[in-house]
């Protein structure tokens, strides 16, 4: 990922992705399909801290602490904002 940083590439997550993983993102699920690019458990995020430019996740988040998704979110930018519908 550190590559991607210095090529001014913008990293986003899908977490809980399963089979449905979003265009252009970086899949992490609890199980492995054809779409997960990392097996991990989302309430153990494997990244640093504020790394991701977007973070999308639907029908799991309810799962976890929303505290557990800001930490690799870059929290500060214009755009930052954690959304729960």
């Amino acid at each position: 990922m550190e590559t991607k940083r210095r090529l001014n590439v913008k990293l986003e997550l899908d977490i809980g992705c399963g089979e449905k993983k979003r265009p252009g993102m970086i899949g992490l699920d609890i199980k492995r399909t054809a779409n997960v690019d990392i097996i991990g458990d989302a309430r153990y995020l494997p990244f640093k801290d504020s790394c991701f430019d977007k973070i999308y996740s639907s029908h799991m988040i309810e799962h976890i602490s929303h505290r557990e998704i800001k930490k690799p979110l870059k929290i500060g930018l214009e755009r930052s904002r954690i959304m729960v519908f």
